[in-house]
């Protein structure tokens, strides 16, 4: 800027005293140097602001980050909710958020998996190893169990949680990708895994129709669509379902065919302990003297374990039920303190309590509750919890010797007693109240034995009723006994 003015009141100078030529030409070349050195000027300043670019480019590649791609399931209101929450979770690890309006939005992926919610966030990330993408999954897992148990809740389902290094672009694609992402949850947490069959032709597959039906705990209930539905709670007792030898071999399993003289000394301390009974999340082993006898766990894990016995009476159920996937319990519905299979040995002067065995409605958060939510038992197209029972003693003397299963409606607190007779299978929804009653002092130190299947009936088909257990209408099952609470029966 110096060197300009000069020239320019060179060239007034000069202009004004009428001098040759020269002097133009000194002024002209002078005017080249000053513009050559201001466009050196702006061409290293621009050479500065690429490199700078270049830098902040380099910092950009190199934060670690997601971003929203696609929804399934969820509606505008609910990702706004999320945005907030889980900002703060990859704020808490370091990673850039984003969550804008103008995602992929998709109806719920349920295509695949009848019974799910369906509902799954895809993210993008970048510059992130494969762990620290699954440990950011689980902290935004967390945050959304918080919206869901916040007071009041903030959300009302559970979602699937996807992060990904490379997503599809084209809409139909991440569509199908975002089913696949169910049905792959499903797969890697077994959260349907059917009874193995034994061949058709080795058992025989008919069974009689039920002794007698009860239906417990009517109420009108709402389901997770909004709508209200007359609901009972079942009772399935099934005399006669399986055969004596069967039975015997079951037996056999149970208290892994030993020599122990239980009818004079009670159970075998080898394989049962007292407040060994242990079928609930959480739940410690009593220390209590008049504890009900459960299995050891060494037993409890023996049992689990592949036997024939067991896999041809699973076979007999499955076809029982053919509507439905039949499934032992899950892990990962409730942890794996919960086993799918247990079972008790009361004795005369034991304390029991009611309790239930399990709700879809309470599931904790959980692999399981991500994919198909928390609903009401006999929900339409949801997966129905039930349990199978199996009295096994060889000898059993009704009602002189007791112990019977009671089940309790809680709304008249009237109840229903279901004798040990050998042989006999009850089914019931595990949402219902029920307790074992100690045998009587004619029972002497026999054990009552009953052996516990916790099962899952999943749906076959999309809408599919899941209150309606026959599979054929005109199947000869007795009408339903309706008691307490189920008889007030109301139109919805």
């Amino acid at each position: 800027m110096f060197n300009m003015s000069i020239i320019f009141k060179y060239h007034n100078y000069t202009s004004s005293s009428g001098t040759s030529q020269v002097c133009r030409l000194v002024f002209l070349l002078s005017c080249s140097i000053v513009i050559d050195s201001v466009s050196s000027w702006f061409v290293a300043s621009q050479t500065r602001i690429k490199h700078a670019e270049r830098f902040m480019t380099r910092v950009d590649d190199a934060t670690k980050g997601v971003s929203g791609v696609a929804a399934a399931g969820l509606h505008q209101d609910e990702l706004k909710t999320l945005r907030q929450a889980l900002n703060s979770a990859c704020s808490d690890q370091l990673v850039q958020f984003s969550l804008d309006n103008d995602i992929m939005t998709f109806p719920s992926a349920c295509e695949k998996i009848p019974g799910s919610t369906g509902r799954v966030l895809l993210f993008e990330a970048r510059n992130m190893p494969e762990e620290e993408m699954e440990n950011l999954k689980l902290a935004m897992s967390y945050e959304i169990d918080e919206l869901i148990y916040a007071q009041p809740p903030l959300l009302s389902q559970p979602v699937i949680i996807a992060i990904q290094e490379h997503v599809l672009s084209s809409p139909k694609d991440c569509q199908t990708y975002l089913q696949q992402l169910v049905a792959q949850h499903v797969q890697i947490y077994e959260l349907i895994s059917p009874f193995a069959r034994r061949a058709k032709h080795d058992i025989v597959t008919r069974v009689p129709p039920p002794t007698s039906i009860v239906e417990v705990d009517g109420a009108m209930v709402t389901s997770t669509t909004g709508e209200q539905f007359w609901d009972t709670s079942s009772i399935l007792v099934f005399d006669n379902f399986v055969k004596d030898d069967l039975r015997k071999r079951i037996l056999q399993v149970l208290n892994k065919d030993g020599d122990w003289d239980d009818v004079n000394n009670g159970p075998d301390p080898t394989r049962w302990v007292r407040g060994g009974l242990v079928d609930l999340p959480d739940q410690e082993q009593e220390d209590n003297s008049n504890a009900c006898y459960g299995l050891t766990d060494d037993a409890i894990d023996d049992l689990c374990l592949h036997h024939d016995a067991f896999e041809e009476f699973e076979t007999i159920v499955s076809d029982t039920f053919p509507d439905f996937t039949v499934c032992r319990l899950p892990e990962a519905v409730l942890g794996s303190t919960v086993s799918p299979l247990t079972a008790n040995a009361p004795t005369n002067g034991d304390s029991f309590s009611y309790h239930i065995d399990a709700d879809p409605y309470l599931t904790p958060p959980s692999p399981w509750t991500d994919v198909f939510g928390r609903y009401p038992n006999r929900q339409v197209e949801k997966p129905r919890f039930i349990s199978l029972l199996i009295y096994l003693n060889n000898e059993w003397k009704g009602e002189v010797w007791g112990a019977p299963t009671r089940f309790l409606d809680v709304n008249s607190d009237t109840h229903y007693d279901v004798l040990p007779i050998p042989g006999r299978c009850v089914f019931m929804d595990q949402d219902i109240t029920h307790t074992v009653v100690a045998p009587t002092k004619e029972a002497g130190k026999n054990p009552r034995y009953s052996l516990v299947w916790k099962l899952i009936l999943h749906p076959k088909s999309h809408k599919q009723d899941m209150k309606q257990l026959r599979s054929d209408a005109d199947a000869q099952w007795p009408a339903p006994i309706l008691l307490g609470s189920a008889k007030n029966i109301r139109q919805s």
